[in-house]
C-alpha cells in the first residue's frame, strides 16, 4: 500500500499496535488492576480514534483526511482532559458511551433469549493524572505529517526502466 492511498494510516504498524494494545489491555491487563492499564487505554485511544476519523473520511471521499484527523486529535485530547477533571463532562461521557453500547447489549440479550435491556451508563473514574497521556494525541498528527511530507512516487516511476 502506498503512503497516499486513502486510509493508509489505518494499517500503519503504529496504529495497529495501538489497537492491539487497547484490546489486550481492556480485556486482559485491566483484570490485574493498578494505574498502568488505565493509562495504556487512554494513550491507545488518543492514537487510534483520530486515525479512524481521518481514515473514514478518506475512504468515503477519496480525499486526504488530514484536517479531520488533526481536528479529531485535538477533540480527543480535549474530551480526555474534560472527562478527567470536570464532573459534568464525566457524567455526559458515562451516559453517552452507555447509549452507544446499548444496541449491542440489546442484541446480545436477544441472542441469549433475554428481554431488551434498559440503558446502562458506563463507569468512569475521574483521574487528573490521566492528563499525562495527552501527548498520545500527537502521535497520529506526527504520522500524518510524515505521510504528507513524503508523498509516494507514481507507480510508473518505481523501479521501471524505459527502453531506449
Amino acid at each position: 500500500m502506498r503512503r497516499d492511498d486513502a486510509g493508509a494510516l489505518l494499517v500503519h504498524p503504529v496504529i495497529l499496535g495501538a489497537l492491539a494494545l487497547w484490546a489486550v489491555n481492556d480485556h486482559w491487563l485491566k483484570t490485574f488492576g493498578g494505574w498502568l492499564p488505565g493509562k495504556l487505554s487512554d494513550v491507545a485511544c488518543l492514537i487510534v480514534i483520530p486515525v479512524l476519523v481521518g481514515g473514514a473520511i478518506e475512504l468515503a471521499t477519496g480525499r486526504r483526511g488530514s484536517r479531520w484527523l488533526f481536528g479529531a486529535a485535538a477533540l480527543a485530547a480535549l474530551i480526555m482532559a474534560l472527562i478527567n477533571t470536570w464532573a459534568p463532562a464525566a457524567w455526559a461521557y458515562e451516559q453517552g458511551l452507555g447509549l452507544m453500547q446499548w444496541p449491542f447489549h440489546g442484541l446480545a440479550a436477544l441472542v441469549r433469549g433475554d428481554g431488551w435491556p434498559g440503558h446502562r451508563s458506563v463507569v468512569l473514574t475521574m483521574d487528573a493524572t490521566d492528563l499525562v497521556t495527552l501527548p498520545g494525541s500527537l502521535v497520529p498528527v506526527w504520522l500524518e505529517r510524515r505521510r504528507s511530507s513524503h508523498p509516494a512516487k507514481p507507480i510508473c516511476d518505481r523501479g521501471t526502466k524505459r527502453a531506449a
